[in-house]
């Protein structure tokens, strides 16, 4: 394994994106079918929108520094 990679990080990655696949199909999946397509896609698309935006704060160089 290189020396970059970090199995703490990858672990904690996966598995919450196993927590978030199984509350999704438990939870958001069943209320998101029962809803107009058209409402359904708006309020996926607000939630990607928010997570985009949380990301940008993460890139090098984004937030200046204090």
């Amino acid at each position: 394994m290189p020396q970059s990679f970090n199995l703490p990080f990858v672990l904690s990655v996966a598995g919450a994106f196993l927590t978030s696949a199984v509350v999704a199909s438990i939870y958001v999946w069943p209320a998101l079918r029962v809803m107009p397509r058209y409402e359904a896609l708006r309020l996926l698309a607000a939630f990607n929108a928010f997570r985009f935006f949380g990301m940008n704060f993460m890139v090098a160089g984004f937030v200046p520094r204090s």
